[in-house]
């Protein structure tokens, strides 16, 4: 390049303001966060400074399980609440409505570390994580809270609470949310897949909310090195990790399923095989499969120094989860991990087919779908566990084939496991990838 042309460049970078600190609000603490948005905490875009509460629940005193969340899940009193709003978005009073309900929830919630006079002044976005804004902010009108909200897929948008499954289809509910998303205070709407996208086109398509909705894929950082300790091994170890941020998911995670493939891959392979359980068990499960040679359960909580050392002591990853996505996918890909899972909803925007990974084909017992591609099951609890519960021994023996390619193939594993870290250290769940989309989304936000 000429002196000239560097002589231009200096002079442009001159001209240009510098980027200013965009504070964000955000309704999780690091402590009590989910790790989805622990991994927003830990990297965020350049510019960006995340406001959290600073009050953390104490042991025991959590929302779920609370005489607040059996109240606001009630069938009864969310139906009233739908239908009474519903009623005053068509009134006169319909500002003076959404200006108390918008005071008195922040307050109540505990969304906001500040939350009396002056609370919007400490962040120039809101960030809402899952449906935390829309749920405890039942109208947001003429407010002037900008605000950004992410979400596994439409079902989280209308809040888990009371018969989310038939509020989906009431149109009182709908017309409060759409409401909602539409209005100039709502600047961006944030889906983690493609998959979820398409949820909200079908139940509120809507020009206005779909022209506001860009995907933003999950991402997760890359493996922490190492440690030059880990326990050396011959046999092929198989890793399953349960939800960190719900404890109790067996069912749901896909453990029954785990634990007989494990029993068929066993009866091939022998010795050559292990399984590391990382979850929690029913007493009866747990007592019965502890007779089996070669699992290792760890039922408890563990450190995520000693969880970060059972990835790096492991070889493969299996997750035959019945939910959505999550960042289990993404935890075992960036430690290098082939992945064995079920070809359900979105796994295959994360998991590549044949290359990252298996993803196996689902049971055609279970009703894995409502309407409109929303995922239709719960956690351990709910109407979907009967469903979780049932046996597909066609399901099981699928897993175990595919876990018996990879104990039998070492050069397949590796090329797999490369591919999957691949993935997050420069693919499309990279947070390098994610910020700079990200904090776009966050610039055109805070514009006026």
């Amino acid at each position: 390049m000429t002196l000239r042309g560097l002589k231009h460049i200096w002079e442009l970078c001159a001209m240009a303001e510098p980027m200013s600190k965009i504070r964000v609000g955000w309704s999780s603490s690091r402590e009590a966060g989910h790790s989805l948005y622990l991994e927003f905490l830990d990297s965020p875009p350049e510019g960006i400074e995340y406001v959290v509460p600073k009050s953390v629940p104490a042991p025991g005193r959590s929302f779920k399980g609370s005489l607040r969340e059996k109240v606001l899940r009630s069938p009864f009193i969310r139906s009233r609440v739908d239908s009474v709003l519903s009623q005053g978005l068509d009134a006169e009073g319909a500002r003076r409505i959404s200006a108390y309900s918008l005071m008195r929830m922040a307050r109540r919630s505990g969304l906001l570390a500040h939350s009396g006079a002056g609370w919007g002044s400490e962040f120039d976005i809101f960030h809402s994580n899952g449906s935390a804004m829309v749920e405890n902010i039942p109208l947001i009108v003429e407010n002037d809270v900008r605000w950004i909200v992410d979400f596994e897929h439409v079902g989280a948008l209308f809040g888990y609470y009371g018969d989310w499954r038939a509020r989906l289809n009431d149109g009182r509910a709908k017309k409060i949310l759409t409401k909602q998303l539409t209005s100039k205070y709502c600047r961006r709407i944030v889906p983690w897949t493609e998959a979820a996208r398409t949820t909200l086109e079908s139940v509120l398509p809507d020009p206005a909310i779909a022209e506001k909705t860009e995907v933003l894929p999950l991402a997760i950082r890359p493996a922490p090195p190492r440690p030059k300790d880990v326990e050396a091994h011959d046999s092929v170890r198989i890793l399953f990790m349960g939800s960190s941020n719900h404890r109790g998911e067996f069912w749901s995670k896909g453990g029954f399923e785990v634990l007989e493939a494990f029993r068929r891959l066993r009866a091939r392979h022998g010795d050559a095989v292990e399984l590391n359980f990382r979850c929690w068990m029913p007493a009866d499960i747990a007592a019965e499969y502890a007779k089996d040679p070669g699992i290792r359960q760890f039922p408890g909580f563990l450190p995520k120094e000693e969880l970060d050392r059972l990835f790096w002591g492991s070889d493969i990853f299996l997750f035959p989860s019945h939910h959505t996505p999550g960042m289990a996918l993404l935890e075992g890909m960036r430690f290098g991990l082939p992945v064995v899972a079920k070809d359900i909803w979105a796994n295959r925007e994360l998991v590549h087919d044949g290359v990252s990974g298996y993803l196996v084909r689902p049971s055609e017992k279970v009703p894995y779908y409502l309407p409109g591609y929303v995922p239709n099951w719960s956690m351990d609890r709910g109407p979907f566990i009967s469903y979780m519960k049932m046996r597909d021994d066609r399901v099981i023996d699928d897993l175990a084939s595919r876990l018996s390619d990879l104990v039998q193939d070492p050069g397949l594993r590796e090329r797999m496991g490369q591919e999957a870290r691949k993935v997050v250290e420069e693919g499309h769940a990279s947070v390098k990838r994610r910020n700079p989309r990200l904090r776009t989304i966050y610039e055109e936000a805070v514009k006026r």
